[in-house]
């Protein structure tokens, strides 16, 4: 889903993606292990190492019967969302 995701994003004349060398290249500055999982903390610091203005979070939980896919765009520099979206799917089960 998450290359999916940047595929799509990568379509925009709007967005850059950080290619995943960089994110690792600056997470090795930061002193962490090039693999360690980028938390919204961690992610933000990373922007502001790279002068990125605003990053996407995102999440899949299973609610009942179905999923739920949520993406939030942060301003990197305040925290403060700056837009949000959440969609409920059904699981395979239910198809």
């Amino acid at each position: 889903m998450r290359k999916a995701l940047i595929v799509d994003l990568e379509q925009s004349p709007y967005l850059n993606v950080v290619p995943d060398q960089k994110l690792r290249e600056t997470l090795q500055l930061m002193g962490k292990a090039p693999e360690e999982r980028i938390t919204t903390t961690i992610g933000r610091e990373i922007c502001l190492r790279n002068g990125i203005k605003a990053m996407l979070t995102g999440a899949v939980s299973s609610l009942g019967g179905e999923y739920v896919i949520s993406l939030d765009a942060v301003n990197a520099a305040s925290g403060e969302s700056l837009a949000r979206n959440r969609r409920r799917l059904p699981t395979k089960k239910t198809f």
